[in-house]
């Protein structure tokens, strides 16, 4: 079942993410919040709403982020909005291991599994987004 979510959650949750706390966010500026996202992850908010429901909602990208989880035998996607955003930040920045070893506290190896999870769900859209932009 997908795990909608909304222009206001995504940018909250993607600055937390990114390092500016809610507390700092309700002090700035919608713009300067804005600017911050865009920064981090080289899109807007309402790309990235978007991107996560396409990914709860594909086939593709579900056979494409099975987990570890199991239900009666049979591996369950594993939808994380974290790691979304971790991976999107490392396609917009190509930030590497290490550097983001530290900044995700996790090890490398982790930090590269879950990275090309995503990056190999996102590229499933492509015959979907491609002929939706045409």
């Amino acid at each position: 079942m997908a795990t909608p979510i909304t222009f206001d959650g995504m940018l909250s949750v993607g600055l937390v993410r990114a390092g500016i706390p809610e507390e700092r966010q309700q002090r700035r500026k919608v713009e300067t919040n804005l600017q911050s996202f865009r920064s981090t992850y080289k899109v807007g908010p309402e790309a990235l709403v978007q991107l996560f429901d396409r990914l709860q909602n594909s086939e593709k990208c579900r056979q494409a982020l099975h987990s570890k989880t199991t239900v009666n035998g049979a591996r369950q996607p594993s939808f994380d909005l974290s790691k979304l955003l971790k991976a999107v930040s490392w396609m917009a920045n190509y930030n590497n291991e290490k550097k983001m070893e530290g900044e995700f506290n996790l090890n490398e190896k982790t930090i590269r599994n879950d990275n090309w999870r995503y990056v190999e769900a996102i590229a499933a859209l492509k015959d979907d987004v491609v002929n939706t932009c045409r």
